[in-house]
């Protein structure tokens, strides 16, 4: 039976109970946040002809609502929300932006937002979800989770030297130490990479990212090509997902404030180049525990920490991935 998220504990408690393991946990899954999915935003910006400043101001605002969302929201119901841009958004970005231009994708995401948050407002995709079986939600996610566990075994062709100690650090520890598991392979990673000359930081130079704030432009072609298409997956592929996500983990929070909330930050933010803010997926699995009080303090933390790292590390840009859009 799920449980009701709203437990009754003090800031006071949050503070004693900041530990080592939440930051680093929080750290880690920001770079599964970024390492995947911000290669298909290049890809997207490469086939739009982007600017390396309006990349860059694309990376600040999907990266600022999804940080200021996520710790909003887990402090508004003591729960980990976790959010996250759409993955899902941008692969549709890569196949459909290249024939409209910039400021009629910036429109089409406003409509997109616009939609999510009505949605949210009125009820309707909670009504919606409400009405899914708990077995089709967490067959979504175990459909999406498939992918990632296969391309384990892909990678292992391309990266043997990296991916096989890794796989059996995490057999291993995972029944002797499951709590810091994923720390010492984090570690691990890192240590094998410098030394087999993977770990590049030369062409690495940090800046100051300015925000460009575009006045966008209604076509018609682009809310059906963009605008419709980015809100069906958005809602189908993440925040559906999402909330099963919760579910899943007994987190009982009410689903229109969470649609709601990522909407009008999307719709803020689509100026700068947001395609669009949602519940997340994949990064929620790592921060989530329950069955006690203590362990679900530990979850929310930890979802503060995911905030934290995305604004905090989004005020900087390496010029590295400027040259990624072009390379």
């Amino acid at each position: 039976m799920l449980q009701n998220s709203r437990h009754s504990f003090k800031i006071g408690i949050l503070k004693k109970d900041v530990s080592i393991l939440a930051v680093v946990v929080g750290l880690i899954a920001i770079m599964v946040s970024y390492a995947g999915p911000l290669v298909i935003v290049f890809q997207a910006a490469n086939v739009a002809h982007l600017s390396d400043a309006h990349l860059s101001s694309w990376i600040w605002a999907i990266s600022i609502g999804s940080g200021t969302t996520c710790i909003l929201l887990s402090m508004w119901f003591k729960a980990p929300i976790i959010t996250a841009w759409s993955t899902p958004g941008a692969v549709l970005l890569v196949s459909s932006w290249s024939i409209y231009s910039y400021t009629d994708a910036i429109g089409a995401f406003i409509f997109s937002a616009v939609v999510i948050t009505v949605l949210g407002w009125t009820g309707i995709f909670e009504k919606f979800m409400n009405r899914i079986p708990y077995s089709i939600t967490t067959a979504m996610l175990a459909g999406i989770l498939l992918s990632f566990s296969v391309d384990v075994f892909t990678s292992l062709k391309s990266l043997p030297e990296l991916v096989f100690p890794m796989l059996l650090c995490y057999l291993l520890f995972k029944r002797f130490s499951p709590r810091y598991t994923v720390v010492i392979m984090l570690c691990l990673g890192l240590v094998i990479i410098y030394f087999t000359g993977n770990l590049k930081t030369e062409s690495i130079e940090l800046s100051l990212v300015n925000p460009l704030l575009t006045m966008p432009t209604f076509s018609l072609d682009a809310l059906i090509g963009i605008g419709i298409p980015l809100c069906i997956v958005t809602m189908a592929s993440q925040n559906a997902p999402g909330i099963g996500v919760l579910r899943a983990d007994g987190y009982n929070v009410p689903i229109s404030p969470l649609v709601t909330t990522t909407g009008i930050f999307s719709i803020l933010l689509a100026p700068f180049g947001s395609h669009g803010i949602n519940l997340a997926v994949i990064t929620a699995k790592f921060v989530r525990e329950r069955k006690r009080m203590r362990i679900k303090i530990n979850a929310i933390l930890r979802a503060f920490h995911v905030g934290y790292f995305i604004c905090f590390l989004v005020i900087w840009r390496g010029h590295c991935i400027d040259f990624s859009s072009t390379s």
